[in-house]
């Protein structure tokens, strides 16, 4: 006889809308509770890979040779090349390059839908241990870490060319990182994501429709659900309402600040 199936009509399913992006998220909280049957034990790396220091890992402290030249670091001492705490260099198999070529098209069917990959890509070695996962290191590394980030965004946003800088960070093989090593990725664009560029036409229709400011109002509505994990002086860090992950956070800024204001504010 075929299984019953079971309703929780406090576990109904629904879309949520992300006001701030427009994209519409089907949150079915019941499917956490299915059952997990046959479910092998995921190891995500070897032992050799869990060492403090791998000879072949082109990230790790004395293989510096193995990677182009550094744009930013940060040393314990200053005539030792050897001390680096962390280090940015640009990415070997870079998605995006400083040197724009123009290819001819064969067909100009495609003339109008292909641009130039202009750009910067470089890597962040937060640490010169193998395994210096995030979680293991300390409040002044990361900070530093980022620090070298906002530096390379003040570097990077002399470039005319440049309009869009962000950060990735992959972890583990299921999700993309082609090293164990950690490590972030700052990627400088040319070109405007299409959801940004939604996502400032919602700030306006907001404000033109209520008079105040969507992410003002989303700070405040996140903050009464409960859903503010942390916040500062500067600013919020909420659990989005249509949130499309497991643990996604939204950090906002608290004050209304353009894009150099906002940079300065990460640098203090």
């Amino acid at each position: 006889m075929p299984a019953k199936v079971h309703i929780d009509l406090e576990r109904l399913p629904e879309f949520r809308l992300d006001r701030l992006t427009a994209e519409e998220v089907l949150i079915s909280s019941a499917r956490k509770m299915r059952e997990k049957k046959n479910c092998a034990r995921v190891i995500a790396y070897n032992k050799e890979e869990m060492q403090e220091y791998l000879k072949s890992c082109p990230f790790c402290r004395r293989n510096e040779e193995n990677t182009p030249e550094e744009t930013w670091s940060a040393r314990e001492n200053g005539n030792d090349p050897l001390s680096w705490i962390t280090r940015i260099f640009p990415n070997r198999f870079p998605c995006h390059t400083i040197e724009e070529q123009k290819k001819m098209k064969t067909s100009s069917f495609f003339a109008d839908y292909a641009h130039s990959g202009t750009g910067a890509h470089e890597v962040l070695v937060e640490t010169a241990s193998h395994n210096g996962w995030m979680t293991s290191l300390s409040d002044e590394q990361i900070s530093l870490a980022f620090s070298g980030a906002v530096e390379r965004y003040f570097s990077l946003e002399k470039d005319p060319r440049f309009n869009q800088f962000y950060l990735f960070k992959n972890y583990g093989r299921d999700a993309g990182a082609s090293l164990v090593h950690p490590h972030i990725q700052l990627v400088c664009t040319a070109r405007s994501w299409k959801k940004i560029q939604t996502m400032f036409l919602r700030f306006e229709e907001y404000h033109m429709k209520h008079r105040e400011c969507l992410l003002c109002k989303m700070i405040q509505e996140e903050k009464k659900a409960k859903r503010q994990v942390f916040a500062t002086a500067n600013f919020a860090v909420f659990i989005p309402f249509a949130a499309k992950v497991p643990f996604q956070v939204r950090i906002a800024p608290r004050e209304h600040l353009h894009n150099p204001s906002f940079a300065h504010v990460l640098r203090d």
